[in-house]
């Protein structure tokens, strides 16, 4: 199996991220709440960079992945 080494870039964005929405959850002041816009939009970069990044060398198709994840997502069990 071969192995990748981790981006730590990725990393990093994806702490900034996780503490962004760690923070709109505490009540900030006005220029921090202002500061962290862009925490929800960066996870789903990041979410898809990691996608990327670990199915570029395999053929996995994007549509049965979503439904993989869906098909086990907490949420849709309790709705159904």
């Amino acid at each position: 199996m071969k192995t990748v080494e981790r981006d730590k870039r990725v990393d990093i964005l994806r702490f900034i991220a996780i503490m962004g929405i760690i923070i709109a959850h505490s009540s900030p002041n006005g220029f921090i709440l202002q500061l962290r816009n862009f925490d929800v939009t960066l996870m789903v970069l990041l979410l898809g960079t990691s996608f990327y990044l670990t199915s570029s060398d395999k053929k996995i198709k994007y549509l049965p992945y979503v439904k993989n994840g869906l098909k086990d997502s907490w949420f849709l069990r309790g709705c159904f």
